[in-house]
């Protein structure tokens, strides 16, 4: 049987299977493009609308820095000088507000907070545009209420609990602690933790340790309404305090200090007494470099400046001289508390006024020196001491009378002889003791005082031995800060150690935790023996219980006469024609075995020995339990 062949199509049939091809091919490529379009429609209606409205509710959400309360600052007692307390605060949100709706809120809080348009304007003024702000702290419950109900009238505006610092009795040490204000534009630019609403440290304690007192602040995250409004809350970070800050201070000794200068300016003696109002007394502990006390006169409050201090009453403080540190940033001539450097010169390096061969050596000194141009002044110069009667006279002694002629004479020692002994020994003497740089206190607006030596001088005029004669008795160009002295006088009677002076011990967490330690540091020890030393602490002793002790008077009657040591001084005051003086003493205790060392300055106060050295007594009698 023969199979039949299978036909090959013609040409009409190729032409039919091919037009069927074309149109499964258009079929299937319609229900492809078909499949698309649905599935793109579904992703835009379902999937993207659900991505959509997580992005929008992106865009709606806003974070809100929320501040740490700030550590506390207690003495080294315990007692509490500085803390943070919840407030009740308005806020206002500028990032919500027209200038017309800003202006018209300006009004509507005058009236209800009762205070002037302009403070307010002042305030919105200072804030940074797009902010939040506080803008009144402290406002009664009645006053919260209105601005919630009357939400309309006080658009932007928030009611919430911030915190808010709190001083207690902290006007004796106020210098000591500062206050808080705004940053500036230099502190945002250096200190990138800031934002420009922020209660920064501005001076004292809480600038200097600002970091470690303002803690971590929180987030809140909100979600907004369609004017831009804080709405709800959707999550939050609660912000972490910061360190508590002890003190070396005592607050009970500071009351003391401040007590005792206020009536050395009511008592200020002599006829050179027109007191300013101004003075400083520091209470250092000569082991450690640790400050007791420091007292700037005049106070302030720092509470004045929480929320805001007004221009007037800033104006008054800075004008009084209220917000300046005279203890660490007045500069005053140091008068005879500096001849102690002169004398650790010559005991050390057997330098002696002509004739003189050895402390112990005595000399007659003259009321009044007179000098031609061997001084290379190129006139007459004239050198009147204070008293005429100095009489017979040693080392020992011219600590004890404060006998210029003496230091006057071992200068010209020096000068005399400056091609074989260096004409600035007494000027490094002062620099290795402290003088005329920074002490390195842990506060800021420290001045560094003017040691005047000769590469000094002759920047701006011939060096004479006039110059030399005036700086060993603490005057001419030389100028010093009442806390250089004290921690000069620390380094002489501790034994030879140059401490940098410290008022924060340590540092603390809410658990009590010690976060940082300020541990007592050496900053150079001095090349002097002991023996000279402990000589001068012996003369010292003189000053207030030798026959010719120039506070012999003041302590006479104290119960600790025979246990303290100190030195007078009464500086002039440039120009010549004002007779006002600046009074000093510096007293320390007990002189067998220094631990306190106490200074005393009264700006045109008069005599040292009348005016600061009762003061002085007042404060070391507390010290040794006498008082």
């Amino acid at each position: 049987m023969v199979r039949s062949r299978r036909a090959w199509p013609g040409a009409g049939d190729l032409v039919m299977i091919i037009k069927r091809w074309r149109l499964v091919a258009v079929g299937v490529l319609f229900l492809a493009l078909l499949s698309s379009l649905t599935i793109r429609l579904w992703y835009v209606q379902v999937a993207a609308a659900e991505v959509n409205e997580e992005r929008a509710l992106a865009n709606r959400l806003r974070e809100v820095q929320t501040e740490a309360p700030r550590g506390r600052i207690l003495d080294a007692n315990g007692v509490v000088l500085a803390e943070s307390r919840a407030s009740r605060t308005l806020l206002v949100d500028r990032r919500v507000l027209t200038l017309s709706e800003e202006e018209a809120l300006v009004q509507n809080l005058s009236v209800l907070l009762d205070e002037p348009q302009e403070m307010l304007r002042a305030r919105f003024q200072a804030a940074a545009s797009g902010s939040r702000f506080v803008v009144a702290i402290d406002v009664a419950g009645d006053v919260a209420s209105e601005v919630l109900e009357y939400s309309e009238e006080f658009p932007g505006v928030e009611v919430r609990l911030s915190p808010v610092r709190s001083y207690i009795e902290a006007e004796s040490v106020s210098h000591v602690l500062g206050y808080l204000g705004k940053p500036s534009f230099e502190d945002l630019e250096s200190l990138s933790y800031l934002q420009p609403n922020d209660d920064f440290g501005r001076a004292g304690i809480e600038q200097r340790y600002d970091l470690l007192l303002r803690g971590q602040p929180g987030r809140e995250i909100y979600q907004e309404d369609s004017a831009g409004r804080l709405a709800q809350l959707i999550a939050e970070e609660p912000p972490v305090g910061g360190w508590d800050a002890v003190l070396t201070i005592d607050a009970e000794l500071q009351h003391v200090v401040e007590d005792a200068l206020l009536r050395a300016i009511r008592n200020a003696s002599g006829p050179e007494a027109d007191p300013s109002g101004k003075a400083a007394g520091i209470v250092m502990d000569a082991t450690d470099g640790s400050v007791l006390a420091m007292v700037s006169l005049p106070t302030f409050d720092p509470t004045d400046f929480v929320g805001g201090i007004d221009v007037e009453t800033f104006r008054s403080l800075s004008d009084e001289g209220a917000l300046f540190n005279h203890a660490i940033s007045g500069l005053y001539p140091p008068a005879s508390t500096f001849k102690v450097v002169p004398y650790v010169v010559a005991a050390e390096n057997l330098i002696w006024p002509e004739g003189v061969y050895s402390p112990d050596t005595i000399i007659d000194l003259p009321p009044r020196l007179t000098f031609g141009s061997e001084l290379g002044a190129g006139s007459q110069q004239v050198f009147n001491d204070w008293t005429d009667d100095h009489g017979e006279t040693n080392l020992h002694s011219a600590i004890e009378k404060s006998a210029d002629a003496y230091f006057w004479l071992l200068a010209l020692e020096i000068w005399r002889n400056r091609s074989v002994v260096d004409p600035n020994i007494v000027q490094n003497m002062a620099e290795d003791l402290g003088f005329g740089a920074d002490t390195g206190i842990d506060l800021p607006a420290e001045a560094g005082g003017i040691v005047p030596d000769e590469q000094w001088i002759t920047r701006n005029r011939q060096y004479v031995g006039g110059d030399l004669m005036n700086i060993s008795i603490g005057q001419g160009d030389l100028v010093a800060t009442p806390l250089q002295v004290t921690n000069s006088f620390a380094a002489l009677v501790n034994g030879g150690k140059v401490f940098r002076p410290r008022v924060v011990d340590r540092f603390v967490d809410q658990n009590g935790a010690v976060k940082f330690e300020n541990n007592p540091d050496v900053v150079r020890e001095l090349e002097v023996s002991q023996s000279t030393l402990s000589m001068l602490t012996r003369d010292l002793k003189l000053v207030t219980s030798g026959e010719r002790g120039t506070a012999r008077t003041v302590f006479q009657d104290s119960p600790i006469r025979d246990i303290v040591g100190g030195k007078s001084g009464t500086a002039e005051i440039p120009p010549v024609s004002d007779p006002a003086t600046t009074a000093w003493f510096v007293g320390i205790a007990p002189i067998d075995d220094p631990k306190y060392v106490v200074t005393v300055m009264v700006d045109r106060g008069g005599s040292g020995s009348g005016t600061a050295a009762p003061a002085v007594r007042t404060i070391l009698e507390t010290l040794m339990g006498a008082g």
